[in-house]
């Protein structure tokens, strides 16, 4: 006699917030997981990035710019950039090539 479950996975393979996996099993799930290191961790983290973004271009609330804000986050960690160091940085660029407050959109540039 064969039993059919109805068993479904579901793949992602993509990163996610560190206590995913035990949200997860809690709710009576499985879940097959690896951790990233390096270079690969760095290349996951850019994807989230990316992925975020567009959740928030679609839905801008405060939740999905969090999960931005958390990404940068990670990423200023993982490039060990002091937050010192990053703020004084933006206040510079700001400085010199101001910010993105006027929205200008730059279509094109002829020489003389």
């Amino acid at each position: 006699m064969t039993m059919n479950t109805n068993k479904t996975t579901m793949v992602y393979n993509k990163l996610v917030r560190d206590k995913v996996p035990d949200i997860i099993r809690e709710s009576g799930k499985v879940c097959k997981i690896e951790k990233a290191f390096g270079n690969v961790y760095l290349a996951y983290l850019f994807k989230k990035l990316a992925e975020e973004s567009e959740e928030l271009e679609e839905a801008r609330s405060v939740e999905e710019l969090a999960e931005v804000r958390e990404v940068i986050n990670a990423i200023q960690t993982y490039l060990r950039i002091d937050e010192h160091v990053l703020l004084e940085c933006m206040k510079s660029k700001r400085e010199s090539n101001g910010g993105f407050g006027q929205g200008y959109i730059l279509k094109e540039v002829a020489s003389n």
